[in-house]
């Protein structure tokens, strides 16, 4: 990243030649005209709640919750003898039962009770508490412990067999027009047009993942790149640049420009913060065995794009040409689908064989995709175990964001004349919530020792690195 030409005497921490004030003194002048404070920097968005009672309510919600459950297994498990036991007592059968139905809904009105300012949302909560812990608990948890890492690999996966993000999006494009178009649109120059442009793009994936398992993976080189594409791009630096007219020394400053001020840096904070925190995540990922795994989820990218092309093509030579294949019954998509799995495989499927030239011809190169996919399975599965090259070249890959990350810095201080952290030790106090605890949550997100290494000032020192997974 090249460091912007700035005028002498332009850039906002320094005094013009005819000894006007700097654009931090004329901030400290707006806030001190301004005593009530300089309102809502984010007009319109709500109020950051504080998360200790959100959590002692949950708690509460849980507990009550749980006890219910174990309430209605109780009487579940042990349904015969509660009703014995009341008829024992003298109470009719119809009755005894009747009783137990109607204790868990007594059981949700205490709950209820208890929780009166929440009544309903309470007793919602403690009937549908197993769908809770299924749906959110569970995946909260899960997310926390192994999400960013599994994440990656998600990434890690999509990116194996291309070259970059456009490329990326390029091939997921043509993949859903030819499938629309030839599952959707019944015209037989369609279906000839797709006949190639299927072919061309299993192909491409094919060399492409074969490259890639003869080299190390360039999954991390890719992430560079594309930070500091990012990081040049016009439209994210006027993201947080300071704006043309505060370069002006005369130029008035009231409390709107110093709320604009305190936004900009904010988003700065935010942008520098958030290059960090990924270089942190993807050097966890690096050294954990989620790359491994990256590596297969690639793999069996790479053989489902081949089973749904091979599908594709034996769709449209069907339907150009039902004489191609004998079949006993009317194909369905699982057919086609089933059909081709089976002749990656060297075998057909049942009821639907090739017949004619162009069928056969398909299936031959079927088989053969099948023992080049055989081979880069073979190739991607060692590189995936054998990590040493890979390693080295992650290492240079996250040493580049890393200087990406001081390119930022270093661009910061020319275009504010400060650093960054002192710039951000200057809005603290009147910086709104919304900003600040976004900066805590992704400090949260790595060991305070990494950002200490890094020289980051938190926004937040009592705030323990509790969400670091």
């Amino acid at each position: 990243m090249l460091e912007p030409e700035v005028p002498e005497g332009a850039r906002l921490g320094a005094t013009n030649s005819d000894g006007a004030q700097t654009i931090w003194n004329r901030f400290e002048s707006a806030i001190a005209r301004n005593p009530n404070g300089l309102g809502s920097i984010t007009d319109g968005m709500p109020e950051v709640a504080s998360a200790k009672p959100l959590d002692l309510r949950l708690r509460w919600l849980d507990i009550t919750g749980a006890g219910f459950w174990l309430l209605v297994g109780a009487l579940t498990v042990g349904a015969g003898t509660v009703d014995n036991r009341l008829v024992a007592a003298g109470v009719p059968l119809g009755v005894a039962i009747a009783i137990r139905l109607a204790l868990p809904v007594v059981a949700l009105v205490l709950i209820g009770g208890l929780h009166r300012k929440r009544r309903k949302r309470a007793i919602a909560y403690a009937a549908f508490w197993p769908l809770v812990v299924a749906l959110w608990k569970l995946p909260r948890l899960t997310w926390r412990r192994w999400g960013w890492n599994g994440s990656i690999s998600l990434l890690h996966a999509g990116f194996s067999g291309a070259r970059g993000v456009a490329r990326f999006l390029a091939q997921g494009i043509l993949w859903a027009s030819v499938s629309i178009g030839l599952l959707w649109i019944p015209w037989a120059p369609m279906r000839l047009v797709a006949i190639p442009v299927v072919l061309t793009l299993i192909g491409e994936s094919l060399i492409q993942e074969f490259k890639s398992a003869l080299g190390p993976s360039s999954f991390f080189e890719k992430q560079s790149r594309l930070i500091r594409r990012l990081a040049d791009s016009k439209s994210l630096m006027d993201y947080w640049r300071p704006q043309p007219a505060w370069r002006n020394p005369d130029a008035p400053f009231e409390a709107e420009q110093a709320k604009d001020l305190i936004m900009h840096v904010m988003r700065g904070a935010m942008w520098h913060r958030g290059i960090l925190l990924w270089v942190y995540k993807v050097d966890s990922y690096r050294k954990s065995v989620f790359p491994i795994a990256g590596d297969m989820l690639a793999l069996f990218w790479l053989g489902a794009k081949l089973v749904w092309g091979f599908a594709l093509l034996e769709f449209a030579v069907y339907n150009l040409d039902p004489t191609q294949f004998a079949v006993t019954a009317s194909p369905t998509l699982f057919t086609y689908v089933f059909s081709a799995f089976s002749t990656l495989h060297f075998s057909f499927a049942p009821g639907f064989t090739p017949m004619g030239t162009f069928a056969q011809v398909l299936a031959m190169i079927t088989e053969l995709t099948g023992v080049l996919f055989g081979l880069v399975m073979i190739g991607g599965t060692y590189r995936a175990f054998k990590n040493h090259r890979q390693d080295e070249q992650a290492e240079q890959a996250l040493g580049s964001l890393r200087k990406s990350s001081n390119q930022f810095e270093t661009q910061f201080r020319a275009e504010y004349g400060v650093s960054l952290d002192d710039a951000m030790s200057r809005i603290r106090d009147h910086a709104e919530a919304e900003f600040t605890e976004a900066i805590s949550w992704i400090q949260r997100h790595a060991p305070r020792e990494y950002w200490q290494a890094a020289g980051v000032l938190s926004l937040n020192e009592a705030e323990p690195g509790e969400e670091v997974a």
